[in-house]
């Protein structure tokens, strides 16, 4: 069943990276009916995203079946928050979305002073502005 669902989704990314506009930052459609959202925008002066597991997932155990199943290497595990941090091609990231332990997953992003206006407001995220 698990390489029917492989084949399924890589006839869809075969199909999907012949059509559209090329303007989108995630190569396909998601490949299930609910899939884990993505926060934030992709910012080229932060690669690399966060992925949330659900509370309930024990973190250790659960990335090494995430990493032995789609295979990709984890830049930090952090453990109090069930999250870890990778730099993920965008085939990844979609079978990643479909994951039941997924959570949520999140874009990395650079803050930078927010320099306009009056004192106090704090960073701004450098990806505001910018389309997805």
């Amino acid at each position: 069943m698990k390489n029917l669902m492989v084949l399924i989704v890589s006839l869809a990314v075969i199909v999907a990276a012949g059509c559209g506009d090329g303007d989108s930052d995630i190569m396909v459609e998601p490949l299930c009916d609910d899939p884990a959202p993505i926060l934030n925008k992709p910012d080229p002066d932060a690669p690399g995203i966060f992925v949330k597991l659900v509370d309930e997932a024990a973190v250790n155990s659960e990335i090494l079946r995430l990493i032995s199943t789609y295979d990709f290497t984890p830049e930090e595990i952090i453990e109090i928050t069930n999250t870890f941090f990778a730099f993920l091609d965008d085939w990844t990231i979609e079978l990643l979305r479909c994951d039941d332990s997924v959570e949520w997953m999140e874009w990395n992003a650079v803050k930078r002073p927010h320099l306009e206006g009056s004192r106090g407001q704090g960073f701004k995220d450098s990806s505001e502005g910018k389309g997805c």
